[in-house]
């Protein structure tokens, strides 16, 4: 353990792999110096087309990160209840999907092949962001100064 305190302390790609990942996201937020920033992303394995996508596409990538740990909200409250302010909570990254190099059969290599080529277009009409399909999850926020 340090005492040791960062104007910026980031997390790209990490607490999806704790199951008790809410101390983890606690221990970086004990790391961050008053006024200073935190940064938490995930990938968002849990949006409902996301989730199904890599079900069937990419199940051994899946299991190796915990889905519950992908709810900025989440992340919002318990940063709210220690002293952070919250300058973005949400999702972003459009609608993307990225997998890991599992071996597929014939028939799932030809339905994810067409799958990828749908994305690429349907992404023209989902130009927004949403829990639902959005490739990240991530939190900015800022910690509050002390004044005592």
């Amino acid at each position: 353990r340090t005492t040791e305190k960062y104007d910026v302390v980031a997390s790209f790609g990490f607490i999806e792999h704790f199951v008790d990942y809410k101390n983890v996201i606690l221990r970086h937020a004990t790391l961050v110096a008053d006024g200073g920033y935190l940064m938490i992303t995930t990938p968002n394995f849990r949006g409902s087309i996301q989730n199904k996508l890599h079900k069937y596409f990419d199940s051994n990538n899946l299991s190796m990160h915990n889905v519950n740990s992908m709810d900025p909200n989440e992340w919002k409250e318990l940063h709210l209840q220690n002293g952070f302010e919250i300058l973005y909570t949400g999702y972003f990254g459009g609608f993307c999907f990225w997998h890991g190099h599992e071996k597929l059969s014939e028939t799932r290599k030809k339905l994810l092949w067409i799958t990828e080529r749908l994305i690429i277009r349907i992404r023209k009409l989902l130009w927004f962001e949403s829990p639902a399909f959005s490739s990240y999850a991530g939190i900015v926020a800022r910690k509050k100064v002390d004044k005592h």
